[in-house]
């Protein structure tokens, strides 16, 4: 492992939340210039990507739904052939922030969540449809146009999908 990857878990490890955040932003530079670097700790990263988007500070949210979109450009379909959960945590994490959030936390996990149907050639619908089956109707509001839209990709006919996914719609609670 490279002094710069040791140096960067440390920071992922941090209590310190802007410590955190600048460790997340490394880890994005990490993922578009130098990947290979990332390879090693990328299950790490994942999972303090997925703890950070958890956190209740809103920037470090933000900053972690970024990293989130860089590790997909980055590393596409290799995400597909981990063993951990942090694919699945992660998914559900960006579906919970794209429905729930402050405006400009959804906004990016919208982004985000367009970057992952674009980098992953089969996209994970067996995650989606675990999303689905969950029954916080936020989740469902977030899910169901995704998966609409994957199902368009997949059957070259995503511009009908995309017409049906706007009427996709699940009632999302007053509360939120």
């Amino acid at each position: 492992m490279s002094p710069s990857s040791t140096s960067l878990i440390e920071g992922l490890d941090s209590k310190d939340r802007t410590k955190v955040c600048e460790s997340l932003n490394d880890a994005r530079r990490f993922a578009l210039y130098h990947s290979s670097l990332l390879v090693p700790i990328l299950e790490k990263v994942k999972v303090v990507v997925v703890k950070s988007m958890k956190n209740p500070r809103s920037s470090l949210r933000k900053t972690s739904i970024m990293a989130s979109s860089d590790i997909f450009k980055a590393f596409g379909d290799q995400l597909l052939y981990s063993n951990s959960d942090a694919l699945d945590s992660l998914l559900l994490q960006l579906l919970l922030k794209a429905s729930q959030d402050r405006k400009f936390v959804c906004e990016e996990a919208d982004r985000t969540l367009k970057v992952m149907e674009d980098s992953i050639t089969p996209l994970p619908l067996r995650t989606l449809k675990k999303q689905v089956d969950r029954t916080q109707e936020a989740v469902l509001s977030s899910a169901g146009p995704e998966i609409l839209g994957t199902l368009g990709r997949t059957i070259k006919m995503r511009p009908l999908i995309l017409y049906e996914s706007e009427n996709f719609d699940y009632p999302i609670p007053n509360s939120l």
